[in-house]
């Protein structure tokens, strides 16, 4: 078909766990983009995929880029990050979005507010599918 799937994991990236959405969904992109969540904070960003895909952009391929001086400082900062943050953390992450989800879903109810609040993940959002007040909350 033609036609690449590309993971922008600059919001998701290592929030979902250290294989971002992409081991989190069990999905394999062809491209991976990341920013300064690499960096540990820092501005960096980075991107990744296939051989034959990153191919197109290596040296000596049709569309070539280099960055001689590097980012040595973020990359230490996202190696730290990395090496200080393991699966229990991301457990703890998520129990912490359910009970937020959970409070968050109750205050909304006994408000009168119609909502869909999903506690699926640490970078769900909530919708509302229609403004304001409605007599229907209980339906949430």
């Amino acid at each position: 078909m033609g036609a690449l799937l590309i993971f922008d994991e600059v919001i998701t990236g290592f929030r979902l766990g250290t294989g971002g959405a992409s081991a989190h969904y069990a999905v394999t992109p062809d491209l991976w983009v990341f920013g300064k969540v690499i960096g540990g904070g820092l501005p960096v960003g980075a991107f990744g995929g296939r051989r034959d895909v990153l191919s197109v952009l290596a040296p000596g391929g049709p569309c070539t880029r280099r960055d001689p001086v590097g980012e040595p400082l973020a990359t230490a900062a996202g190696l730290c990050v990395l090496e200080s943050v393991g699966d229990a953390d991301y457990a703890a992450l998520s129990s912490r979005v359910a009970g937020f989800a959970a409070r968050l879903a109750e205050a909304l109810r006994s408000g009168g507010l119609a909502a869909s609040v999903p506690p699926s993940d640490p970078c769900s959002g909530c919708s509302s599918p229609r403004p304001g007040p409605t007599s229907s909350a209980g339906q949430l």
